[in-house]
């Protein structure tokens, strides 16, 4: 890493092209989660080959690369999400700076390094439609992110994705506003009187041996809401976040 921040990250599409470096990623996330005391979630396979690939190919799976910045790396403001890790496995940090296509000034350059990778969709998840053991924070539509998993060297991996899925969400609700925009948040939300305001929500689920990326969901403003069942029938804990501009 460069400087005590580590280099400036932003975000792009999968290309097949990736698959090589983001299967090694996972694999890499893999030993991580056992070294941790967290060796179910994943076990030796997870996510196989061939549910890579299909995502790459749907557009759902994302990479966080290095970049070159063109212009001073900038600190993320209140707008963004706060808290930070290198996820499965890795020591959960408090002082990243995003910068990249999530923050504007940023491209990914030439030869920039992997380093991470996630799964972002705005369908509904159908595990979710269950939940016991509590509640979801509200029946909103929410976007989705799965198979988060960094190289355990940069940090900044999860809030990267989050601030990415945000600007995506809240791109959605106005696409014809640029949300990188200090001005667009004020223009999407109502009138204060109305109490119509913008809210964007996102679900995620972990583990219950995966403290570490619990840990960093609560960092990054999740709320734990109860548990729900995959589709291969075992227990994940659900989260949630709300974000409102108000």
């Amino acid at each position: 890493m460069t400087g005590e921040q580590g280099p400036a990250l932003a975000v792009r599409k999968a290309f097949i092209e990736d698959l090589p470096r983001i299967l090694e990623l996972y694999a890499m996330a893999r030993v991580r989660m056992k070294e941790s005391g967290n060796p179910h979630q994943w076990g030796d396979s997870y996510p196989p080959r061939e549910l890579v690939e299909r995502d790459i190919k749907a557009g759902v799976t994302y990479v966080i690369c290095t970049t070159q910045t063109a212009a001073a790396t900038a600190a993320v403001t209140d707008s963004a999400i706060a808290g930070d890790a290198a996820i499965t496995g890795s020591t959960v940090a408090e002082d990243a700076t995003i910068t990249g296509s999530t923050v504007a000034g940023s491209t990914v350059a030439e030869g920039a390094t992997i380093c991470g990778v996630f799964m972002f969709t705005t369908a509904s998840d159908p595990t979710y439609a269950v939940i016991r053991d509590g509640s979801w924070l509200n029946d909103k539509p929410y976007g989705t992110i799965h198979r988060v998993a960094g190289d355990g060297m940069h940090k900044g991996i999860l809030r990267t994705a989050v601030t990415f899925c945000v600007e995506e969400l809240l791109q959605k609700a106005s696409p014809d506003k640029d949300p990188r925009d200090a001005d667009v948040v004020g223009e999407l939300c109502q009138d204060r009187a109305d109490s119509k305001l913008l809210s964007i929500n996102l679900k995620m689920d972990t583990h219950e041996d995966n403290k570490i990326m619990q840990h960093a969901l609560e960092k990054n403003g999740f709320v734990r809401c109860g548990i729900i069942i995959t589709d291969d029938g075992t227990e994940r804990i659900a989260y949630q976040k709300e974000k409102i501009w108000n």
